[in-house]
């Protein structure tokens, strides 16, 4: 499996700064109405195209371009669908199959980032898990940094404690809880966030980065972790069913390409220094046993977005079954790939000022 490291299609990334606090002070105070300006198709000017070219390197070194993935089409409309107890909409329940799919993309984006992360992190005293699930990532990192107090926060305990290292903890909390979260301002020195997409609301989005910007120290870090899917040969079945998946997340208040702009809403809420990388990772078995471990994950998510179709007004299930069928028999032909979407950034230090958004009154 060595080859698939180098198959793995990594394209560009771009970094960028700003270190002027009151542009971070805007950023913070408008990050709501922004985000929603963004996702209606008015995308920030400065900001550079969108498109990229994955390439694919084969065992000898040769380099085939694949089609770009197409730039963010925003529509104007956006149905709300809820489904969980909080009156929120929740595309993937947690359960053992999310929990299967969660550990199987763990493994694979471990593989081909080759590590757990990023960020370049100097033996952090404090790690934050966001959206912890069963904790694989947790145990690993508080295995990296065993000095550090790796806490994982999610809205219900599915750690495994017989797993986890001794420095490892987990707090039950929810990240849009109107108190916030029960840390206090600038407690983590390293925030980790990812697979958060099907969880979150696209309204909900800066008030989550806007609550991880408050407990991230100043010259901390946070990184988060978001995929997507699509494919690169343009044929009329997997176009459709790409604006259907489209449709259906956004009938539930999702955007499909709204991962695509988190480094927006990290500026907007005050980071710096931030960075997006962009690792397309191919799906099935032209991407050998990374890909199919995808596929699975898919798989999954596919059967959760059926019960979406159920509901739907317009969207039939005899399309939506023959279109899936279709694209899913042709994968490797169709070079269906997994873009996963990387995301750095840093709490700016200040000197003689500070850059610490309303506390929430938590003292840990």
């Amino acid at each position: 499996m060595g080859s698939l490291q180098s198959k793995a299609l990594q394209s560009r990334a771009h970094s960028r700064g700003d270190s002027s606090s009151d542009a971070s002070s805007r950023g913070k105070r408008k990050a709501s109405t922004a985000w929603y300006r963004i996702r209606h198709g008015n995308r920030a000017a400065k900001s550079p195209s969108d498109t990229c070219t994955p390439v694919m390197a084969n065992r000898y070194g040769q380099h085939t371009e694949l089609s770009p993935i197409s730039k963010p089409k925003w529509l104007e409309s956006h149905a709300q669908m809820t489904l969980d107890t909080e009156g929120r909409f929740r595309m993937m329940p947690s359960d053992a199959d999310d929990a299967e799919r969660t550990a199987a993309n763990h493994y694979v984006y471990k593989y081909v980032m080759r590590g757990n992360h990023l960020a370049k992190l100097d033996n952090p005293k404090r790690i934050l898990d966001v959206g912890v699930e069963n904790g694989v990532w947790l145990q690993e990192i508080a295995t990296k940094f065993p000095k550090a107090k790796a806490i994982g926060i999610d809205i219900q305990d599915q750690l495994d404690y017989n797993k986890m290292p001794s420095n490892v903890s987990f707090v039950l909390a929810d990240l849009l809880a109107s108190e916030g979260l029960p840390f206090k301002d600038g407690y983590f020195d390293y925030v980790h966030m990812r697979s958060m997409r099907c969880f979150l609301p696209d309204d909900k989005w800066p008030q989550a980065i806007e609550a991880l910007f408050r407990v991230t120290k100043p010259g901390g870090q946070i990184e988060l972790f978001e995929s997507c899917f699509d494919f690169s040969v343009n044929a009329p079945e997997p176009t459709r069913f790409i604006e259907m998946c489209t449709d259906l997340m956004r009938f539930g208040g999702l955007e499909r390409e709204a991962v695509q702009h988190l480094d927006l809403l990290l500026e907007m809420a005050g980071f710096t220094d931030v960075r997006r990388e962009v690792i397309a990772i191919p799906v099935g078995d032209w991407g050998d046993v990374p890909g199919r471990l995808i596929e699975k994950s898919f798989t999954v998510c596919l059967d959760r977005l059926r019960t979406v179709v159920e509901q739907h007004p317009t969207i039939g299930l005899e399309e939506y079954d023959y279109l899936r069928e279709y694209c899913f028999d042709r994968l490797d032909t169709l070079r269906a790939h997994s873009p996963l979407y990387i995301y750095t950034a840093r709490r700016p230090v200040i000197k003689g000022r500070s850059t610490t958004v309303m506390s929430s009154g938590h003292s840990n």
